[in-house]
């Protein structure tokens, strides 16, 4: 009777259940743009955690260690290192699909026979995280929405899945930037979409916030970290920097108890970021000063760049340099990315353009976690052995990250260390306060807090998610309502056959096209102008189209033109009246909207006279 119960209770359940939707369509509707690539994720992060305790059980050999591996930790160094293995699979390019199904499904039934060996506890979500996690879900189940992952986060894996290999996409700069974290998402996207991608990004937001919660010991650092805006904006994104932060913190987590897996950790970070560099060096000047074991750090060396060293050979083998874009012709301009010139970021730090810039509202670091980052800087001098490393860590990064990369989001690396030191500074302060400004400390971080959720309130509002999130249209639909591309990408999509391959001038969002395309990334106007100048004539140009086998142009009329701004900078191609008219000899027009004009690419004029 025990037994029968339950089963009743449950056939209830579902029966309730499958009347509920089938008579309310918009939640069936939601359920089924999310269940099955939720599915898919889980089928993807099992195959991380099988892989991460496969590859952490070769790293211990370096260092002589056979301890059991904690789920979490094999996770996070799982994830970077089966997107190395799906980039050589993809490289490689035989029969690719077939094989990362293959691949992903075997990982993922060792994944859970490994789970159902250990004790899973299950997880408690402290009410101070609960705001960010909301926000991390939110933009999760909902399409791909974010211009990065559009025009090369997850538009360069889409490519490789498209082609069936991961090749050069010398136009794109940023293509060379999709490395460990983007390549895991290509098996993501084969068996279930961009959603199940993101899916899978969210459980290593969750995984980097239980990796600071327990090196911290607090859910108020914690909860620094989560709260602040140009954090909690992507935590539901496939971004980079979750991921690497997560890494990050384990390598200094680890390190005393287990150096295989913080050596591990400081290769997949290294392996899904070129800003893990500076965190690497610093890293090495801590640890060297500390134990003093120059044996250790040359096996710590050997396996960063086991774990790392992939994704630099590969640029290497495809563009002569290990870090591309950079060292490479028409880098883009990244330290004047604001367009203050050379050592802008300094000037930045000094105006309090990090904490907020109303030119790029989404990179604001907020209130609490630079505060944190300040009271970092007194942990210097820390007698405690983790804070001081943090601090350490932090304050030698900054320098190098303000300098060549100005920005909050690519200086996070260096402020989050600082932040996770400051943060126990500020714990402590706040307990040892009298109870009168221990309320007015209080009031004043509630009210920073209630102040960065408006701002995260306000960006997520502009991606207008809220029908998609009642059940009123689907993934499809979203892009046609939000996106100006959505009746040409469908055009093409109608009118092209599969092999069509499409040249964008003026615009690189080229995730929702299933085409193969030739495009720019952020800031390659100048490259894509620079490229079309190379050709001294129509006919040199034409020739080189046919070669690329480029069988239409699109272009964007309203991103053509010299950019005034910050952001238009990311976007705009200045186009040459020489390159125009070298267009034009070879083009002839095929459709045309308000927003739009795609040519199909056709014998010269002078040849068809």
């Amino acid at each position: 009777m025990g037994e029968t119960r339950p089963v009743v209770l449950l056939g209830g359940a579902i029966a309730i259940l499958a009347l509920f939707l089938s008579r309310f369509r918009p939640a069936w509707l939601l359920l089924a743009e999310t269940v099955p690539p939720a599915l898919v994720a889980i089928v993807v992060v099992l195959a991380m955690l099988a892989t991460g305790v496969g590859a952490l059980r070769l790293a211990q050999r370096f260092f002589a260690i056979d301890r059991e591996i904690p789920l979490l930790d094999a996770f996070i160094i799982g994830f970077p290192t089966f997107g190395t293995l799906i980039a050589i699979v993809a490289w490689i390019g035989i029969a690719m699909h077939a094989i990362i199904a293959v691949i992903t499904f075997l990982l993922a039934g060792a994944g859970l026979f490994v789970m159902l060996r250990r004790r899973i506890c299950a997880p408690h979500i402290p009410k101070l995280l609960l705001i960010p996690i909301l926000f991390a879900v939110v933009e999760a189940i909902t399409p791909l929405n974010s211009p990065d992952e559009l025009v090369y986060k997850l538009a360069a894996p889409h490519a490789y899945d498209m082609a069936g290999r991961m090749f050069e996409m010398p136009l794109n700069s940023n293509s060379y930037l999709a490395m460990a974290l983007q390549l895991a998402d290509l098996a993501a996207l084969v068996l279930g979409g961009g959603i199940a991608a993101k899916l899978v990004h969210l459980a290593l937001y969750f995984a980097a916030l239980a990796a600071i919660r327990r090196l911290t010991q607090s859910v108020s650092i914690t909860a620094i970290v989560a709260w602040a805006p140009v954090l909690m904006l992507i935590a539901g994104w496939a971004w980079s920097e979750w991921g690497v932060i997560a890494l990050l913190v384990l390598s200094i987590d680890r390190f005393e108890d287990n150096p295989a897996i913080a050596f591990a950790a400081l290769g997949g970070a290294v392996a899904s970021k070129y800003t893990a560099l500076p965190w690497l060096l610093a890293f090495a000047i801590v640890a060297l000063v500390r134990s003093r074991n120059v044996k250790l750090l040359l096996r710590g060396a050997l396996v960063v760049v086991l774990f790392g060293g992939f994704f630099y050979v590969r640029n290497a083998v495809w563009s002569g340099s290990p870090v591309a874009p950079l060292l490479l012709p028409n880098a883009p301009h990244v330290y004047d990315y604001k367009g203050d010139g050379a050592f802008s970021g300094w000037r930045e730090l000094v105006s309090g353009a990090d904490i907020f810039d109303p030119r790029i509202v989404d990179e604001s670091l907020g209130i609490v976690l630079p505060l944190a980052a300040i009271c970092g800087l007194f942990a210097l001098a820390s007698q405690d052995r983790k804070r001081h490393d943090l601090a350490w860590i932090g304050a030698i990064q900054m320098p190098i990250l303000i300098t060549i990369a100005p920005g909050s989001r690519n200086m996070i690396n260096g402020v989050v260390p600082l932040a996770l030191a400051g943060g126990g500074m500020m714990e402590a302060i706040f307990v040892t306060a009298k109870p009168l400004l221990r309320k007015l400390l209080g009031t004043v971080i509630g009210l920073s807090f209630a102040a960065q959720l408006v701002l995260a309130v306000f960006v997520l509002e502009s991606y207008d998610v809220v029908p998609y999130l009642a059940g009123k249209e689907t993934a499809r639909g979203y892009v046609h309502r939000v996106r100006d591309f959505a009746p040409v990408y469908d055009w093409i999509e109608t009118h092209t056959p599969p092999d069509a391959k499409i040249l964008f001038l003026g615009e690189n969002r080229t995730y929702d096209l299933d085409r193969q395309t030739v495009a720019g990334g952020n800031l390659d106007g100048p490259r894509i102008a620079a490229w079309l100048a190379k050709f001294p004539n129509a006919a040199a140009l034409h020739g080189e189209l046919r070669r690329q086998h480029i069988t239409h142009l699109l272009v964007h009329p309203a991103w053509i033109g010299k950019p005034k701004t910050m952001m238009e900078r990311e976007y705009m191609l200045d186009l040459t009246p020489e390159a125009q008219a070298a267009l034009r000899e070879s083009l002839t027009p095929v459709y045309r909207d308000r927003n739009y004009l795609l040519f199909a690419v056709t014998p010269l004029r002078s040849d068809r006279l």
